[in-house]
């Protein structure tokens, strides 16, 4: 009886603490001064060590702010043109072209795995069914990296790098169920796979896919799997959670699910094409976009999490990046016309971070 008593007052408190926090943050007033608030918190990130050179941006009613920094350097080493590593978010560009092929009638999302590549690869049987559209929500069964896989990560400051297509054979014919399809289950390998089977669909490598149906006609031209030899000074240094320089990641067979390098020049433009129907991929990035008042993802895309309610972004969709030395984020609420775009050369966690920008940007106002 007295534990039930314990246990009931303690849930009064948490619910009183909940709400009590909840109606202060419903409460916050615009400052007026949106840049000043995104210094704000990128001083924090400083202050408690966790960035070298950082970018964020934020875009509201078609205005964009942009703030640079570096470490214990004035003015800061990075600017617009800085090329960064961007991870996971390159799965919401493979899920996007996905979704372009589709709309050009040369796949469909309900292919399934046996009539796409059966005739390639010697599939196990609960591999046959998945379908593309499976593969670009995370809900294939498929795990975030394989143990068949996982055994060849030998380098660790650049796991990925190791891995080859035989890989991936081996694993679609020796899998065992790991998860029930239809759940979610987030999947490194999943949307690696997906951008082969692009590239094997269509004759032609994933780079020049997004290049011909993304990347120029977003006039993204900085952005792509490679970084050319003219642009190495560009592309600014890695360095792992304690600060220490580290390789640049590559994925030489995994592309698809991190291996996208970019710009804040660049994201800007991908940004605003999610939150505006002018360009001429639009209508397509539109259909990628999952549904914030339901709990399913989209199309690469993740959707309001329950930090991002508590903190008022009920129409957020977002995703981050993490590899072994850089770490971005990217968010937009097509309901209060913003967007956000974080970039960081060292290795941290930017949902957190990210959300709290997001909710700056709804919030306060642009200073006139």
């Amino acid at each position: 009886m007295q534990f039930l008593i314990i246990a009931l007052i303690s849930v009064g408190i948490i619910a009183a603490v909940y709400y009590w926090i909840k109606l202060r943050l419903a409460r916050t007033k615009d400052s007026g001064d949106l840049l000043a608030e995104l210094e704000k918190e990128a001083t924090k990130l400083f202050k408690h060590d966790l960035a070298r050179d950082l970018v964020i941006i934020a875009i509201k009613d078609g205005k964009v702010l942009e703030h640079y920094q570096s470490k214990n350097q004035s003015p800061p080493k990075v600017s617009a043109d800085s090329i960064y590593e961007i991870g996971s978010i390159s799965k919401v560009f493979t899920s996007s072209l996905l979704s372009i092929l589709v709309a050009e009638n040369k796949l469909k999302l309900d292919d399934t795995l046996e009539n796409l590549i059966g005739d390639r690869f010697e599939l196990a049987d609960h591999i046959k069914p998945i379908t593309l559209q499976q593969l670009a929500t995370h809900t294939s069964g498929i795990p975030r990296v394989p143990k068949i896989m996982l055994n060849k990560l030998e380098v660790m400051d650049n796991p990925y790098s190791t891995f080859t297509v035989d890989d991936i054979a081996e694993y679609l014919k020796t899998a065992k169920q790991y998860g029930k399809p239809g759940k979610f289950d987030y999947s490194n390998l999943g949307m690696g796979l997906l951008g082969h089977i692009m590239e094997w669909k269509t004759g032609q490598t994933l780079d020049a896919l997004m290049k011909a149906h993304i990347f120029d006609p977003l006039d993204m031209h900085a952005t792509g799997f490679s970084v050319s030899d003219e642009n190495i000074p560009l592309f600014v240094d890695a360095h792992d959670p304690k600060g220490k320089t580290t390789p640049h990641w590559d994925f030489p067979i995994l592309g698809g699910a991190g291996g996208i390098r970019s710009t804040a020049s660049d994201m800007i433009k991908f940004l605003k094409a999610h939150l505006d129907s002018q360009t001429s991929i639009s209508e397509q990035l539109t259909r990628t976009h999952p549904d914030p008042k339901s709990d399913k993802v989209g199309l690469g895309w993740m959707g309001p999490t329950f930090v991002e309610r508590f903190l008022g972004n009920e129409n957020l969709i977002w995703h981050n990046g993490l590899v072994g030395g850089h770490a971005s984020y990217i968010s937009f609420d097509k309901v209060h016309k913003t967007g956000v775009l974080i970039l960081s050369n060292k290795a941290m966690d930017t949902h957190v971070i990210g959300s709290k920008l997001s909710r700056a940007a709804r919030i306060h106002s642009i200073k006139h």
